[in-house]
């Protein structure tokens, strides 16, 4: 018994789910009471909620049912409730719908049902739909159909997603289980009770029993009105309305058009699903519409039929199929295929409704044309067809066309389009049939009822009928004036018989006044209504008829000519004609006889005096006594206007002009005057006085009558001139006039204009049209639709001209003003139209506008952004960037200027755009409104103008556009901000339940985000009823919505409506549903597979079978379409599950596979590239910067491999992938740019260069300035690698296109157009001017300077290396360094144009390269030896790693002769000496040309231009000038190493001749400290990287001098590593490392050279300590241990790299000690390596300051003149007293002008006496230049005395005069010089040296130096200065005599060091 009461003892939640159904029972019961309790935020929810879905699959019925009470009083109460509804829901279906308990059954119905109640029905829906679909128990359909049925009873179609429950109906119904179809049955009838007949068309695939069935049981309902009697949360306050108003007695159904419970009439159009017809037309459709044969245009006609038969058609572009259709029906001879034309029409009118608009009005008046057609099927289909246009459009709208048709000759159009007319009246109302169209409309109705014609007269009739009946008798009445009795009893039988089925108008109905609040509160329901549909426009009602579509366009109002009103008053006078007796009369009464007479007197200066003096009578009369019509008539007496005399008939004109101004001037009086002025148009004479007469006579009376009269004169003559200049008249006065005339009159003129054979009527008709197109915008197009391509693009380019000279006025007076007023007139509205035009230079030139008018404006501004707003939104849908970001930062100008952000949210203008905005517009307003919105003062927004707008974010974050879902993301936040957590968290829940998941995880991602308020301390608990009332204290204020709701909005009740707070959302699980589903079997297939099916991909995707992977932003189609090819192409279902996650981390998991995957699957990998590249680019859409990093590492690997296998890159791959990485390449992150980079340089050994450049050039088009500057970049290495031939399409266009970004306002952008143009100028000089065109003055300068200055370091014009632009063929020869070593690509691009080029290999390898030869001199040393000293450590070295010695024969080393330069040389002293090299200075072109030649591809040039610059620097070494031209040396010398080491088609001879003299020319600079420490590291980096490749070229094995070039190489890295900047060359070595290490491909051999250079800095690093920044080596130590920890070397062969890393770092931390963490702060994010934790524990370990004395070996490299340099650990002298002063007064020598030199030479003397003395504290307080200027004097005296030295050993030597002529070096020989003179002088100077003999003869040393190829007399006495060992040992070159003493202290010195390399060689220890 204990055992069953134990329970008790437990928590509540744990006896919910204890094993025994009693104690569940028990926990039931207990909860349930408690739910009652707490309130509906109480944090006690927490505990059950993960309880709910468990408790209603409870095993025990009896459990099962109390469980069900307590869940759904927790659905009822708990605010948590939301969260469990999908699992709960899904449980009831499974386990309770079903149950045999009737009781079960009920209470799971009413869960269900509360659900809904709580706002959850659309998962409730979706799941019991699941259910219905999903479940083979019959009860439980049976269950879910019955609950379906009863919440569409309860809750009403507003509530219910009707069309989601009419897809199942006929499933359902054809059941076989009978009680399934009986509930299927009670829905159906259900679905009637609230849409009535709209159900019947959705019931036409049942048999009809089953529609029998249905039909009776419809009729049974009666014609009760469906009440809605549950309602949701939200709907609280409609209950209480309704309550009230049964208590009060009022009956519901009396109030049915009341907005909150008006059931709205539901058209059966909207129930059914868009078809999509445009992608289902066959190919061949309209190849088949122009076929000659009838056959095959009726064949296509017939198809097109059956797809419009579909009820409804998706929206789409059908512009194209319309203006087929119209063609034929206009055109073609077949009746029987204008018939089926007709009806395709009618089908496509009757699928689009009022999506038909666009192309109504074209298609109206050739159907009504083609009424002419006596076939009655012809007749029959146009009837139809235009009726089923006519909803599409409006009574004003056809009044045109129709009245047209009226007019026709043709009886049969005339009956037709009256017939018509009457039938469009009968859906018209009072309000839609105004007098306006009464007046258009009756008069030629009237004029048809005369006809003779049966049928056009009882067309008219009834036509007139129907609109009496609608408009009523006494409305039309007056518009039938003086109409027979027959007629008009005729016209009224008519009406009483007609049928009217428009919607009689709000001023016709009885209670019009009542149901005047009903509309607005309905107005919002439409709206809200319309915003539910896809697609739906809310339009607001316009003041002209709520019903008759859009209004009329006003006329423009360009400064009108007359007063409004004034029209009317001359419409109104009618003036009758007067007889030519009363004409004469009225003339004789006002006009002398004289002048009458002489007007027509044949003397033309009788007729002139005769007009002068009429003009100066009717001058003088007064307006009211003028007799216009008399005076008018007297002057066009004849001659009249055709006077042959031009002046007479001036004066004539000019009395027409004053009459038509000054009198009251009648359209009768235009009558008789209008032609005679229209003839004279062309008189040049008087044309100017003509054209103001008309308009004059226009103001008069009126412009369209003057505008008929004129065109219909002048289009009849046949004088070209008069219709050309008429037309343009009239184009004029229509711009001054406004658009006041009947459009089409002027248009059918301006048709005929333009098919004129004249081509000047052309132009004036052409211009015409474009000034109709001001007023009447694009619809003008349509009327132009059947003429020739090259006349619609005329008028096209015209159109663009009329609103191009608009916007360019508006800008200039912009300019002007600078400032003004906010009174705009209509420019605001007229400049929002052009923001949304075709053509996007005119949208971005109204931007511009649209940013200077706020500029101009200031504040004032705000008034006008309602206007202007929707044209800056419009903008940003236009596909070019460029006008995208020109729209954005004229939004930023608004915004600035308006102070705020308030007048943009008005309006829901906003909102409206991200409803039906483009992506374009989405991403780019929610990208700006992320930018924005955090920053604007939540108080001055209006919260429901915000919250408007959240519903489309909501929907945007879930877009299928990467662009707009990331750009929703980052709004997300601002928007938070202002309306706050809680609600937006209510519009999330409003979600489908699958959207609603990923939203509302993402507002909790984003809430943490919110900004937060000064916490005051925390108060104690209160309870929560306190906290609302108090929550600026204990809640976030964005939680505190409810406490703070605008005034006017209605609130539920706190316990129904809140959703869970912080603590609760952090229990959400977004993805709960998806744990009920069964995990899928692993995929244990191989990732990608091995097939050949990219070929047929290939061929699809040309055939156009499938999407072409092209777009701006990924659609969902495209993301699908891959997802079908990689199934199709069977790759792993895991990893692609991996692919299209919704996770990033996934993303990275699939990425990761993949780059496993690729070592041992290459070939899988190749099959598959198209389906892995488009992947890819979808993650380059992405916002993880995690993702895009490990997705570029990846194709770097791929692209790396495919080289070496020779892979050649598709061309659909190509364009699949290059142009989204293009997009990257611009990224500001450097890490994601410099991998781009690395990735287009792999490109280049795959896919041609030359194929390559026209993405680059794409590029360069974008807004984004870094990612132009980037692709000139990439233009300028492809021209430096490649030469121009490159280019595509040509040099010239692409050198154009470059050289327009030097205009850039972007500095960097300008500088790389700048590089790309050099790198041109480069390969073809001077030609490259003309390839890039014409450049302003400013541009040109700033070419020509960069031009200018690239001689410095670039090769002259035709010295470039160009390399073929094609992908090469893979060669079995040496490869690169790049390629051999693996080496990646290097993160930093350094600013030389080389180094734009860096790692440019194109050849690929593909055999196994022969073992390396083995490496001598100094790289052959003891590995365990160096380390174990370097560490201090005594035997703690793996013992395992050993390194052979390499066997030198030192001895051969020692007694080679060193070569030198050959160059002519003058003896020193003599004149000509001081001539040739005194020249050489800072200025000196030659140098600067020299040094670029070095890497010159022609090798005589290059070897020309070494010796040139060894000469100089042997020379000129001291001078300054000559250091800042170091690394233009070092970049030549590795650029030439580089084209030597490549070279494929040079003679082994030659390149060994290359490589000598260039490690001559290197040595000579290395041994220069002051040049070797000019070096910068990324120069020192390649150029070491280089040196050690060289080593390994297994092509020197088969060389007889190799070995001698190897040890010069030797040699020159030894002197790199000692006399370079320290600091440079040990950062370089250590990227080299890090560089190597990572790679797969690296040589092994390499690896260890590198080391070994490492080891040497080790052991050196107790004296260069002080003079190494120890920050920037611990940079490049952190970046090796991140990459390399220690973790990784476990699973590698060897770990020395990670070994002598760690030894470098011992060694510095031993000798810096502490100080050395102070050295840290230089590396960001320390927290990623091990460097700083390796640190502390050594430092922990008591690793000592001291220097171990054993790592350092002795020097030996002083002779005993020299003193030598003391130890490092040796304390420095200090000095005395005395001697400061000494020293003191040296330097205020050395600061004298006059004893600057004397100072200098007693310094150099000081140090020679005291060389331990410290002097750095007297430089200590010196400048730079103080400090450079000593340094360089005391080098000057000590070469000054090496010099003396030198002469004075070699004076005694009768053979060898100092003096005397130059030797002049010739071919093979030299004049007048004894070669033997120099053997014997250098065998004097080695025996001094001890390095030679007796035994050494002249002939040997001639030998040895032929070897490098010079002869014997190339050696000059600036032996002393470059004699190095190139031969020597690894620690010291050959001593250089400086001071003579004794022999045998030199030969001592010698012999010792000869001893200590003895040792070397048999591996015994130094010491």
């Amino acid at each position: 018994m204990d055992e069953d009461t134990e329970y008790l003892k437990l928590p509540i939640e744990d006896q919910c789910v204890h094993k025994l159904w009693k104690a569940r029972v028990h926990g039931y019961e207990a909860a349930l009471k408690l739910f009652g309790q707490w309130e509906e935020k109480s944090p006690e929810w927490n505990k059950f909620t993960f309880l709910m879905k468990k408790i209603v699959v409870d095993s025990n019925a009896v459990a099962q049912e109390k469980g069900l009470e307590t869940v759904l009083c927790f659905v009822e109460n708990s605010a948590q409730a939301s969260k469990t509804v999908g699992d709960v829901v899904s449980g009831l279906i499974a386990k309770c719908l079903g149950a045999p308990k009737a009781r079960t059954k009920e209470m799971a119905i009413q869960i269900a049902l509360m659900y809904v109640e709580i706002e959850k029905y659309e998962i409730v829906q979706e799941e019991i739909l699941k259910g219905i679909a999903a479940s083979k128990n019959p009860k439980v359909v049976a269950a879910c159909i019955a609950t379906l049925t009863q919440a569409l009873r309860e809750f009403g179609p507003k509530v219910i997603n009707l069309k989601l429950v009419l897809k199942q109906v006929p499933v359902l119904l054809e059941d076989r289980d009978k009680n399934v179809r009986e509930e299927g049955k009670k829905l159906v009838v259900e679905l009637y009770r609230w849409i009535g007949q709209a159900l019947k068309p959705q019931l036409s695939a049942l048999k009809p029993i089953q529609v029998t069935e249905l039909e009776a049981e419809f009729e049974k309902l009666g014609n009760e009105k469906p009440q809605q009697t549950r309602f949701l949360r939200s709907q609280q306050d409609l209950k209480a309305k309704m309550e009230a108003r049964m208590a009060e007695g009022t009956d519901a159904n009396e109030e049915e058009t009341d907005s909150a419970d008006a059931v709205p009439d539901i058209d059966p159009y909207e129930l059914l699903e868009p078809v999509d017809i445009l992608s289902q037309l066959p190919k061949d459709f309209y190849d088949k519409c122009e076929a000659k044969k009838w056959q095959e245009r009726k064949e296509a006609m017939d198809a097109l039929e059956q797809l419009v038969a579909n009820p409804k058609l998706q929206t789409g572009d059908y512009g194209d199929l319309v203006r087929a259709l119209k063609k034929i029906i206009a055109k073609d001879s077949n009746v029987m295929v204008i018939a089926v034309a007709g009806k395709c029409l009618c089908g496509l009118a009757n699928g689009l409704k009022k999506k038909f608009s666009p192309y109504a009005l074209a298609c109206i008046p050739t159907i009504l044309e083609k009424f002419k057609e006596k076939k009655q099927n012809v007749v029959t289909a146009m009837r139809e067809a235009i009726d089923a246009i006519y909803p599409s459009t409006t009574i004003e709208a056809i009044q045109e066309d129709v009245l047209a048709g009226l007019d026709n000759k043709n009886p049969s159009v005339k009956a037709e389009t009256a017939a018509f007319l009457g039938r469009c009246f009968a859906k018209c109302n009072a309000t839609i049939l105004n007098k306006k169209l009464l007046k258009a409309y009756c008069p030629a109705l009237i004029k048809a009822l005369n006809e003779s014609d049966p049928g056009v007269r009882d067309s008219s009739a009834e036509a007139l009928g129907i609109a009496m009946k609608v408009v009523g008798e006494k409305v039309i009445m007056p518009f039938l004036p003086d109409l027979e009795a027959m007629k008009m009893a005729k016209i009224k039988e008519c009406c009483e018989k007609a049928v009217v089925s428009g919607k009689p108008s709000g001023a016709a109905k009885p209670k019009a006044a009542p149901s005047m609040p009903e509309s607005k509160e309905a107005a919002p329901k439409v709206a809200d209504a319309a915003q539910k549909r896809p697609g739906a426009v809310i339009k607001k009602p316009t003041p002209a008829a709520s019903g008759s579509g859009p209004a009329k366009k006003p006329a423009g109002k360009a400064v009108a000519k007359k007063a409004p009103g004034a029209n009317a008053k001359v419409e109104e006078k009618i003036e009758k004609e007067l007889s030519p007796e009363e004409v004469e009369e009225k003339a004789a009464a006002i006009l002398p006889p004289d002048v009458i007479t002489g007007i027509t007197d044949a003397n033309w200066k009788t007729r002139l005096g005769a007009m002068e003096s009429m003009m100066q009578t009717i001058q003088t009369l007064e307006r009211a006594d003028i007799p216009t019509q008399v005076l008018v008539r007297t002057l066009c007496k004849k001659p009249g206007l055709k006077d042959n005399n031009f002046q007479v008939t001036k004066l004539k004109l000019e009395a027409v002009k004053f009459l038509a101004e000054k009198s009251d001037f009648s359209k009768r009086s235009a009558e008789y005057v209008i032609n005679d002025v229209v003839d004279k148009l062309s008189d040049a004479k008087n044309g100017s006085i003509t054209t103001e007469a008309l308009t004059a006579i226009a103001e008069a009376t009126s412009l369209d009558f003057v505008a008929n009269q004129v065109t219909d004169f002048a289009m009849g003559q046949k004088n070209p001139k008069v219709q050309a200049e008429a037309l343009v008249w009239l184009s004029n006065a229509i711009k001054e006039f406004g658009f006041v005339v009947q459009p089409k009159p002027i248009i059918e003129t301006a048709k005929k204009g333009i098919s004129a054979t004249n081509p000047a009527v052309r132009t004036a008709a052409i211009t015409l049209v474009g000034t109709l197109f001001l007023y009447m915008g694009p619809p003008l197009r349509t009327f132009f639709d059947g003429e020739k391509p090259a006349l619609l693009q005329q008028l096209n380019t015209e159109f663009d001209k009329v609103r191009n000279e608009a916007l360019q006025k508006v800008t200039t007076i912009l300019n002007d003003a600078k400032f003004i007023t906010p009174q705009l007139g209509e420019l605001p509205t007229a400049l929002a139209a052009r923001m949304s035009d075709s053509n996007t230079n005119l949208v971005q030139q109204a931007l511009t506008i649209g940013q200077a008018l706020a500029i101009a404006m200031g504040p004032n501004c705000r008034q006008h952004v309602r206007v202007l707003l929707p044209g800056f939104l419009q903008a940003l849908s236009v596909n070019k960037p460029t006008v995208r970001a020109t729209a954005i930062s004229c939004l930023n100008t608004w915004v600035e200027q308006c102070n705020g952000m308030k007048e943009f949210f008005e309006g829901e203008v906003i909102a409206d755009a991200l409803r039906t905005g483009n992506p374009f517009v989405k991403a780019d307003l929610l990208t700006w409104l992320a930018e924005k919105l955090p920053n604007v003062n939540a108080k001055v927004l209006n919260k429901d103008d915000v919250t408007a707008c959240v519903p489309h974010l909501l929907a945007a974050i879930e877009d299928r556009t990467a662009d707009v879902r990331k750009a929703a993301q980052d709004a997300t936040l601002g928007f938070m901000i202002h309306l706050g957590y809680e609600s937006m968290s209510r519009h999330a829940s409003k979600l489908k339940p699958a959207s609603k998941s990923i939203v509302q995880a993402h507002l909790d991602k984003v809430r943490p985000n919110l900004p937060t308020k000064p916490v005051v301390a925390a108060p104690q608990p209160v309870a929560k009823a306190k906290i609302a009332a108090q929550p600026s204290k204990e809640i976030p204020k964005e939680d505190d919505d409810a406490a703070k709701a605008p005034p006017g909005k209605v609130l539920r009740a706190p316990s129904k409506t809140k959703i869970a707070g912080p603590a609760a959302a952090a229990t959400a699980v977004p993805g709960a549903k998806s744990s009920r589903k069964k995990d899928d079997d692993v995929d244990t297939s191989p990732l990608l597979p091995l097939n050949n099916l990219k070929t047929q991909r290939v061929n699809d995707e040309l055939k156009l079978r499938v999407l072409k992977w092209n777009f701006a932003v990924p659609r969902d189609e495209f993301v699908d379409q891959l997802k079908e090819q990689m199934n199709t192409a069977g790759v792993n279902k895991s990893l692609m599950t991996n692919m299209f996650h919704m996770d990033f981390k996934f993303h990275i998991k699939a990425i990761e596979a993949l780059n496993e995957d690729l070592s041992v699957n290459v070939e899988s990998q190749k099959a598959n590239l198209d389906l892995v590249l488009k992947w890819m680019t979808l993650r380059f859409f992405d916002t993880n910067p995690s993702v895009l990093l490990k997705g570029l590492e990846y194709l770097q690997s791929v692209f790396s491999l495919l080289a070496q296998e020779g892979y050649h890159m598709l061309d659909s791959e190509a364009s699949s992938f290059i142009p989204y990485l293009i997009t990257k390449v611009g990224d500001p992150k450097d890490a994601v740019k410099n991998s781009v980079h690395g990735i287009f340089k792999t490109l280049w050994r795959i896919y041609p260069a030359s194929k390559l450049f026209p993405y680059a050039m794409e590029g360069i088009k974008t807004k984004n300035a870094r990612q132009r500057t980037e692709c000139l970049e990439e233009l300028g290495s492809l021209i430096e690698e490649f030469g121009v031939a490159v280019c595509q399409p040509s040099p010239s266009v692409a050198l154009k296109e470059v050289a327009k970004q030097i205009a850039d306002r972007d500095n960097a952008v300008r500088s790389a157009a700048l590089n790309c143009i050099v790198h041109a100028y480069c390969q073809e000089g001077e030609k490259v001017y003309k390839l890039i065109g014409q450049l302003s003055e400013k541009d040109m300068s700033l070419l020509e300077e960069r031009i200018k200055r690239s001689a410095k370091n670039r090769p002259p014009p035709g010295a470039a290396p160009a390399k073929t632009a094609q992908t090469p063929t893979p060669n079995p020869g040496p490869t690169s360094p790049d390629t051999r070593s693996g080496l990646p690509v290097r993160g930093a691009r350094p600013a030389s144009a080389y180094y734009a080029s860096d790692n440019k290999n194109t050849r690929v390898e593909v055999a196994e390269r022969p073992q390396a030869r083995p490496i001598s001199g100094v790289f052959a040393m003891e590995l365990e030896q160096t380390v174990q000293k370097a560490a201090g450590l005594r035997g703690n070295i793996d013992s395992s790693i050993h390194i052979d010695l390499v066997q030198v024969n030192f001895d051969d080393i020692l007694n080679e002769a060193v070569p030198m330069p050959r160059y002519k040389r003058t003896a020193v002293g003599s004149s000509q000496a001081t001539d040739q090299f005194g020249k050489i200075n800072s200025t000196d072109p030659a140098l600067d040309i020299n040094i670029s030649q070095i890497a010159h591809p022609s090798l005589n040039v290059s070897l020309n231009a070494v010796q040139h610059v060894e000469n100089v620097i042997n020379k000129s070494a001291d001078e300054s000038w000559l250091e800042t031209r170091v690394d233009q040396i070092l970049i030549g010398c590795t650029m030439q190493l580089r084209l030597l080491y490549q070279s494929q088609d040079r003679s082994l001879k030659d390149i060994i001749q290359g490589y000598k003299a260039l490690l001559r020319l290197l040595m000579a600079l290395f041994v220069q400290s002051n040049l070797a420490q000019r070096g910068s590291r990324d120069v020192l980096r390649d150029l070491a990287n280089l040196s050690l490749h060289v080593m390994l070229d297994s092509r020197l094995e088969t060389a007889d001098d190799a070995d001698q070039v190897v040890r010069a190489l030797n040699v020159l890295v030894l002197k790199m590593v000692e006399k370079s900047d320290h600091t440079a060359m040990t950062s370089a070595l250590l990227r080299l490392l890090h560089d190597a290490v990572g790679s797969d491909n690296s040589n092994g051999k390499y690896i260890e050279l590198v080391m070994k250079c490492l080891w040497r800095i080790v052991r050196n690093l107790n004296d260069w300590i002080n003079t190494i920044n120890i920050s920037t080596i611990l940079v490049d130590l952190h970046a090796f241990l991140k990459a390399y920890p220690s973790s990784v070397w476990k699973d590698r062969q060897s770990d020395t790299p990670i070994r002598t890393i760690k030894t470098i770092i011992h060694t510095l931390v031993r000798l810096q000690g502490d100080a050395i963490l102070s050295n840290l702060g230089a590396i960001d994010n320390l927290k990623d390596s091990e460097l700083e934790p390796y640190l502390q524990k050594l430092l922990k370990s008591g690793v000592s300051k001291e220097k171990d004395s054993a790592s350092k070996l002795p020097t030996g490299d002083q002779l005993s003149g020299v003193p030598e340099k003391k130890d490092s650990s040796v304390k420095i002298r200090r000095l005395s007293k005395s001697t400061q002063e000494t020293l003191t007064a040296i330097f205020r020598k050395i600061g004298s002008k006059e004893l600057s030199q004397e100072g200098l030479a007693q310094l150099y003397e000081f140090k020679q006496r005291y060389p331990d003395a410290d002097i750095e504290p007297f430089l200590s307080r010196s400048s730079d230049f103080f400090k450079n200027y000593i340094e360089r004097g005391l080098k000057f005296i000590e070469e000054k005395k090496r010099k003396e030295l030198a002469q004075g050993l070699l004076t005694p030597d009768n053979n060898n005069p100092i003096e005397g002529s130059p030797v002049q070096q010739s071919s093979g020989s030299e004049s007048g010089v004894n070669p033997d003179a120099y053997r014997e002088r250098l065998k004097k100077l080695r025996a001094l040296a001890g390095l030679e003999t007796s035994q050494v003869t002249s002939s040997n040393a001639s030998s040895t130096i032929n070897q490098f190829g010079f002869s014997s007399s190339s050696v000059t006495v600036t032996q002393t200065r470059t004699v190095t060992a190139i031969s020597g040992d690894f620690e010291n070159k050959v001593p250089v005599v400086q001071h003579v003493t004794t022999s045998s202290s030199a030969t001592s010195g010698i012999e010792d060091y000869r001893r200590r390399l003895e040792m070397l060689k048999s591996g015994g220890n130094l010491s």
